[in-house]
Protein backbone atom coordinates (compact mmCIF):
# COMPACT_ATOMS: atom_id res chain seq x y z
CA UNK A 1 0.00 0.00 0.00
CA UNK A 2 1.58 3.49 -0.96
CA UNK A 3 2.25 5.88 1.94
CA UNK A 4 0.20 8.38 3.08
CA UNK A 5 0.83 11.99 2.15
CA UNK A 6 2.26 14.11 4.65
CA UNK A 7 -0.20 16.63 6.15
CA UNK A 8 1.61 20.53 5.08
CA UNK A 9 0.70 23.19 6.96
CA UNK A 10 -0.10 22.32 10.56
CA UNK A 11 1.60 24.49 13.47
CA UNK A 12 1.79 24.37 16.88
CA UNK A 13 -1.60 25.41 18.74
CA UNK A 14 -3.40 25.01 15.70
CA UNK A 15 -6.86 25.66 15.86
CA UNK A 16 -8.56 22.03 15.63
CA UNK A 17 -11.15 22.75 13.03
CA UNK A 18 -7.86 23.92 10.83
CA UNK A 19 -6.15 20.94 11.63
CA UNK A 20 -9.03 19.15 10.13
CA UNK A 21 -9.07 21.19 7.32
CA UNK A 22 -5.51 20.37 6.04
CA UNK A 23 -6.44 17.07 6.79
CA UNK A 24 -9.22 16.76 5.12
CA UNK A 25 -7.29 18.92 1.88
CA UNK A 26 -4.76 16.32 1.99
CA UNK A 27 -6.91 13.52 2.01
CA UNK A 28 -9.08 14.61 -0.88
CA UNK A 29 -5.94 15.59 -2.64
CA UNK A 30 -3.93 12.29 -2.42
CA UNK A 31 -7.20 10.00 -3.06
CA UNK A 32 -7.85 11.50 -6.35
CA UNK A 33 -3.87 11.94 -7.56
CA UNK A 34 -4.95 7.78 -8.17
CA UNK A 35 -7.77 8.22 -10.74
CA UNK A 36 -5.66 8.52 -14.03
CA UNK A 37 -4.36 5.22 -12.77
CA UNK A 38 -7.23 3.81 -11.47
CA UNK A 39 -8.51 3.96 -15.28
CA UNK A 40 -5.50 3.07 -17.03
CA UNK A 41 -3.55 0.97 -15.33
CA UNK A 42 -4.45 -2.89 -14.29
CA UNK A 43 -2.33 -3.39 -11.13
CA UNK A 44 -4.96 -3.92 -8.51
CA UNK A 45 -3.44 -2.01 -5.93
CA UNK A 46 -3.93 1.22 -6.76
CA UNK A 47 -7.90 0.79 -7.08
CA UNK A 48 -7.16 -0.20 -3.18
CA UNK A 49 -4.59 2.62 -2.94
CA UNK A 50 -7.30 5.19 -3.87
CA UNK A 51 -9.86 3.51 -1.73
CA UNK A 52 -7.95 3.31 1.55
CA UNK A 53 -7.55 7.02 0.68
CA UNK A 54 -11.11 7.79 0.70
CA UNK A 55 -11.95 5.86 3.65
CA UNK A 56 -9.48 7.82 5.51
CA UNK A 57 -11.02 10.83 3.67
CA UNK A 58 -14.48 9.90 4.92
CA UNK A 59 -13.40 9.04 8.34
CA UNK A 60 -11.73 12.84 8.68
CA UNK A 61 -15.18 14.06 7.03
CA UNK A 62 -17.41 12.66 9.32
CA UNK A 63 -14.69 12.80 12.54
CA UNK A 64 -14.90 16.87 12.03
CA UNK A 65 -18.34 17.41 10.50
CA UNK A 66 -19.66 19.19 13.26
CA UNK A 67 -16.80 22.58 12.05
CA UNK A 68 -18.37 21.87 8.18
CA UNK A 69 -22.18 22.08 9.30
CA UNK A 70 -23.76 23.28 5.99
CA UNK A 71 -25.98 20.88 3.41
CA UNK A 72 -22.87 21.44 0.95
CA UNK A 73 -20.41 20.20 3.21
CA UNK A 74 -22.48 17.08 3.33
CA UNK A 75 -23.23 16.58 -0.20
CA UNK A 76 -19.60 16.63 -0.99
CA UNK A 77 -19.01 13.50 1.67
CA UNK A 78 -21.74 11.73 -0.05
CA UNK A 79 -20.38 12.29 -2.99
CA UNK A 80 -16.82 10.62 -1.86
CA UNK A 81 -19.07 7.72 -0.10
CA UNK A 82 -20.33 6.75 -3.38
CA UNK A 83 -17.15 6.61 -4.78
CA UNK A 84 -15.37 4.66 -2.52
CA UNK A 85 -18.24 2.34 -2.64
CA UNK A 86 -17.83 1.42 -6.43
CA UNK A 87 -13.80 1.74 -5.76
CA UNK A 88 -14.84 -1.28 -2.96
CA UNK A 89 -17.01 -2.89 -5.57
CA UNK A 90 -13.63 -3.87 -7.46
CA UNK A 91 -11.59 -4.25 -4.66
CA UNK A 92 -13.75 -6.82 -2.92
CA UNK A 93 -13.80 -9.34 -6.17
CA UNK A 94 -9.96 -8.63 -6.19
CA UNK A 95 -9.76 -9.81 -2.41
CA UNK A 96 -12.03 -13.06 -3.07
CA UNK A 97 -10.00 -14.01 -6.26
CA UNK A 98 -6.73 -13.28 -4.62
CA UNK A 99 -7.85 -15.31 -1.81
CA UNK A 100 -8.54 -18.35 -3.39
CA UNK A 101 -5.33 -17.95 -5.53
CA UNK A 102 -3.14 -17.86 -1.89
CA UNK A 103 -5.21 -20.77 -0.63
CA UNK A 104 -5.16 -22.58 -3.72
CA UNK A 105 -1.74 -24.22 -2.98
CA UNK A 106 -3.13 -25.84 0.19
CA UNK A 107 -5.52 -27.50 -2.22
CA UNK A 108 -4.22 -28.76 -5.45
CA UNK A 109 -3.99 -32.63 -4.79
CA UNK A 110 -7.96 -32.63 -5.43
CA UNK A 111 -8.62 -31.95 -8.90
CA UNK A 112 -12.40 -31.29 -8.10
CA UNK A 113 -11.31 -28.38 -5.77
CA UNK A 114 -9.03 -26.80 -8.52
CA UNK A 115 -11.59 -26.96 -10.83
CA UNK A 116 -13.78 -25.18 -8.72
CA UNK A 117 -11.51 -22.41 -8.29
CA UNK A 118 -10.81 -21.92 -11.93
CA UNK A 119 -14.25 -21.51 -12.75
CA UNK A 120 -14.86 -19.07 -9.11
CA UNK A 121 -12.25 -16.91 -10.62
CA UNK A 122 -13.40 -17.13 -13.99
CA UNK A 123 -16.57 -16.08 -12.73
CA UNK A 124 -15.27 -13.14 -10.43
CA UNK A 125 -13.41 -11.53 -13.24
CA UNK A 126 -16.30 -11.13 -15.21
CA UNK A 127 -17.94 -9.60 -12.20
CA UNK A 128 -14.84 -7.40 -11.27
CA UNK A 129 -15.23 -5.85 -15.38
CA UNK A 130 -18.80 -4.57 -15.16
CA UNK A 131 -17.95 -3.41 -11.71
CA UNK A 132 -14.84 -1.56 -13.20
CA UNK A 133 -17.28 -0.13 -15.85
CA UNK A 134 -19.28 1.19 -13.49
CA UNK A 135 -16.96 2.89 -11.46
CA UNK A 136 -15.04 4.57 -14.66
CA UNK A 137 -18.77 5.84 -15.44
CA UNK A 138 -18.84 7.40 -12.06
CA UNK A 139 -15.53 9.03 -12.22
CA UNK A 140 -16.61 10.69 -15.40
CA UNK A 141 -19.69 11.58 -14.05
CA UNK A 142 -17.90 13.66 -11.09
CA UNK A 143 -15.36 14.99 -14.11
CA UNK A 144 -18.17 16.47 -15.73
CA UNK A 145 -19.81 18.09 -12.79
CA UNK A 146 -15.90 19.41 -11.96
CA UNK A 147 -16.31 17.69 -8.75
CA UNK A 148 -12.81 18.03 -7.60
CA UNK A 149 -12.72 21.65 -8.53
CA UNK A 150 -15.75 22.16 -6.28
CA UNK A 151 -14.31 20.05 -3.52
CA UNK A 152 -11.12 22.37 -3.14
CA UNK A 153 -12.79 25.53 -3.95
CA UNK A 154 -14.99 24.62 -0.68
CA UNK A 155 -12.31 23.40 1.67
CA UNK A 156 -9.78 26.10 0.53
CA UNK A 157 -12.16 28.81 0.91
CA UNK A 158 -12.64 28.25 4.76
CA UNK A 159 -9.68 29.95 6.43
CA UNK A 160 -8.02 30.37 9.47
CA UNK A 161 -9.22 34.05 10.04
CA UNK A 162 -12.97 32.97 10.77
CA UNK A 163 -12.09 30.61 13.33
CA UNK A 164 -12.88 32.43 16.87
CA UNK A 165 -10.81 29.97 18.83
CA UNK A 166 -6.89 29.82 19.22
CA UNK A 167 -5.96 26.85 20.66
CA UNK A 168 -7.07 23.55 20.98
CA UNK A 169 -8.86 22.74 24.51
CA UNK A 170 -9.59 19.72 26.06
CA UNK A 171 -13.00 19.30 25.22
CA UNK A 172 -12.27 18.77 21.87
CA UNK A 173 -10.69 15.64 22.27
CA UNK A 174 -14.15 13.88 22.63
CA UNK A 175 -14.40 13.57 19.60
CA UNK A 176 -11.46 10.96 19.45
CA UNK A 177 -12.96 9.77 22.69
CA UNK A 178 -16.17 8.93 21.47
CA UNK A 179 -14.85 7.02 18.90
CA UNK A 180 -12.56 4.55 21.60
CA UNK A 181 -15.99 3.76 23.23
CA UNK A 182 -18.39 2.78 19.87
CA UNK A 183 -15.24 0.57 19.43
CA UNK A 184 -15.68 -0.50 22.82
CA UNK A 185 -19.56 -0.94 22.71
CA UNK A 186 -18.99 -3.45 19.45
CA UNK A 187 -16.82 -5.66 22.06
CA UNK A 188 -17.66 -9.36 21.29
CA UNK A 189 -19.02 -10.72 24.55
CA UNK A 190 -19.60 -13.56 23.55
CA UNK A 191 -21.14 -12.95 20.03
CA UNK A 192 -18.73 -14.12 17.16
CA UNK A 193 -20.86 -13.85 14.15
CA UNK A 194 -20.10 -13.09 11.15
CA UNK A 195 -22.08 -10.13 11.93
CA UNK A 196 -20.62 -9.28 15.12
CA UNK A 197 -17.04 -9.03 14.19
CA UNK A 198 -17.74 -7.01 10.68
CA UNK A 199 -19.45 -4.54 13.57
CA UNK A 200 -16.18 -3.96 15.65
CA UNK A 201 -14.25 -4.35 12.46
CA UNK A 202 -15.60 -1.54 11.28
CA UNK A 203 -15.20 0.17 14.52
CA UNK A 204 -11.62 -0.46 14.89
CA UNK A 205 -10.84 1.01 11.17
CA UNK A 206 -12.56 4.32 12.82
CA UNK A 207 -10.37 3.92 16.11
CA UNK A 208 -7.48 3.77 14.00
CA UNK A 209 -8.26 6.37 11.78
CA UNK A 210 -9.31 9.22 14.40
CA UNK A 211 -6.13 8.40 16.64
CA UNK A 212 -3.99 8.84 13.01
CA UNK A 213 -6.06 12.18 13.47
CA UNK A 214 -4.87 12.73 16.96
CA UNK A 215 -1.21 12.31 15.55
CA UNK A 216 -1.67 14.45 12.93
CA UNK A 217 -3.62 17.42 15.30
CA UNK A 218 -1.92 17.26 18.59
CA UNK A 219 2.13 15.91 17.80
CA UNK A 220 1.74 12.81 19.47
CA UNK A 221 2.96 9.31 18.43
CA UNK A 222 0.04 6.83 19.05
CA UNK A 223 2.53 3.79 17.77
CA UNK A 224 2.37 1.19 20.06
CA UNK A 225 -1.83 1.99 20.35
CA UNK A 226 -2.16 1.70 16.27
CA UNK A 227 0.12 -1.20 16.10
CA UNK A 228 -2.08 -3.52 18.61
CA UNK A 229 -4.81 -1.77 16.57
CA UNK A 230 -3.69 -2.55 13.25
CA UNK A 231 -2.91 -6.07 14.54
CA UNK A 232 -6.29 -6.86 15.49
CA UNK A 233 -7.64 -5.03 12.48
CA UNK A 234 -6.11 -7.25 10.19
CA UNK A 235 -7.15 -10.71 11.65
CA UNK A 236 -10.87 -9.45 12.08
CA UNK A 237 -10.17 -8.69 8.06
CA UNK A 238 -8.91 -12.19 7.30
CA UNK A 239 -11.97 -13.61 9.33
CA UNK A 240 -14.22 -11.25 7.53
CA UNK A 241 -12.78 -12.98 4.37
CA UNK A 242 -13.66 -16.05 5.18
CA UNK A 243 -16.93 -15.44 6.21
CA UNK A 244 -17.76 -13.73 2.55
CA UNK A 245 -16.19 -16.41 1.06
CA UNK A 246 -17.98 -19.04 3.04
CA UNK A 247 -21.12 -17.54 2.40
CA UNK A 248 -21.06 -17.13 -1.33
CA UNK A 249 -19.89 -20.87 -1.99
CA UNK A 250 -22.95 -21.24 -0.03
CA UNK A 251 -24.63 -19.40 -2.76
CA UNK A 252 -23.07 -21.41 -5.19
CA UNK A 253 -23.74 -24.65 -3.67
CA UNK A 254 -27.26 -24.19 -3.74
CA UNK A 255 -27.65 -23.50 -7.63
CA UNK A 256 -26.04 -26.70 -8.16
CA UNK A 257 -27.79 -29.66 -10.07
CA UNK A 258 -26.57 -32.92 -9.24
CA UNK A 259 -25.51 -35.56 -11.35
CA UNK A 260 -25.09 -32.90 -13.81
CA UNK A 261 -22.08 -30.63 -11.55
CA UNK A 262 -21.14 -33.31 -9.45
CA UNK A 263 -17.44 -32.15 -9.69
CA UNK A 264 -18.53 -28.79 -9.30
CA UNK A 265 -19.94 -29.51 -5.96
CA UNK A 266 -17.55 -31.52 -4.43
CA UNK A 267 -14.99 -28.81 -5.30
CA UNK A 268 -17.39 -26.13 -3.76
CA UNK A 269 -17.60 -28.28 -0.74
CA UNK A 270 -14.35 -28.60 0.13
CA UNK A 271 -13.69 -24.99 -0.58
CA UNK A 272 -15.95 -24.49 2.09
CA UNK A 273 -14.89 -26.85 4.72
CA UNK A 274 -11.53 -25.25 3.87
CA UNK A 275 -12.31 -22.18 4.65
CA UNK A 276 -14.91 -22.80 8.03
CA UNK A 277 -11.56 -24.52 9.57
CA UNK A 278 -9.36 -21.57 8.59
CA UNK A 279 -11.76 -19.39 10.17
CA UNK A 280 -11.92 -21.85 13.25
CA UNK A 281 -8.14 -21.28 13.57
CA UNK A 282 -8.40 -17.83 13.10
CA UNK A 283 -11.04 -17.03 15.50
CA UNK A 284 -8.87 -18.87 18.04
CA UNK A 285 -5.97 -16.49 17.27
CA UNK A 286 -8.48 -13.28 17.52
CA UNK A 287 -10.15 -14.32 20.85
CA UNK A 288 -6.46 -14.66 22.27
CA UNK A 289 -5.65 -10.99 21.25
CA UNK A 290 -8.56 -9.70 22.12
CA UNK A 291 -8.28 -11.54 25.41
CA UNK A 292 -4.45 -10.38 25.72
CA UNK A 293 -4.91 -6.73 24.36
CA UNK A 294 -8.13 -5.52 24.54
CA UNK A 295 -9.74 -6.95 28.02
CA UNK A 296 -7.02 -5.42 29.99
CA UNK A 297 -5.27 -1.98 30.05
CA UNK A 298 -5.76 -0.92 26.99
CA UNK A 299 -8.81 1.48 27.15
CA UNK A 300 -7.96 3.03 30.13
CA UNK A 301 -4.14 3.48 28.65
CA UNK A 302 -5.26 4.77 26.02
CA UNK A 303 -7.86 7.73 27.44
CA UNK A 304 -5.23 8.61 29.57
CA UNK A 305 -2.75 9.25 27.10
CA UNK A 306 -4.85 11.28 25.07
CA UNK A 307 -5.43 13.53 27.55
CA UNK A 308 -1.55 13.71 28.27
CA UNK A 309 -0.83 16.07 25.35
CA UNK A 310 1.24 19.23 27.04
CA UNK A 311 0.41 21.54 24.79
CA UNK A 312 -3.35 21.62 25.70
CA UNK A 313 -4.35 24.14 28.42
CA UNK A 314 -6.65 23.25 31.35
Amino acid sequence: MAKAWEIIGLVENQPLKECARLIIITKFREAFSYQDLVRTSEDIEVIHNMRVSLRRLWAAMTTFSHYFNQKKFFRLSQKTRTLARKLGKVRDLDVLIELLEKHSKCLEKKPSTTLTISYLVSQWQSERLKHRDKLFKYLEKLAHKEFERKFLTFFDSITQNKYKETKKTKNEKKIFLDTLKNFYLHAPKGNFSSESLHQLRIAAKKLRYSLEFYEICFNQLLTNYLKTLKEIQELLGDLHDCDVMIELLKKYLKKITIPLQQELYLGLTELSNYFSERRTNLLNQFQKLWDIEFENNFRIELKSTLFSTSNIIE
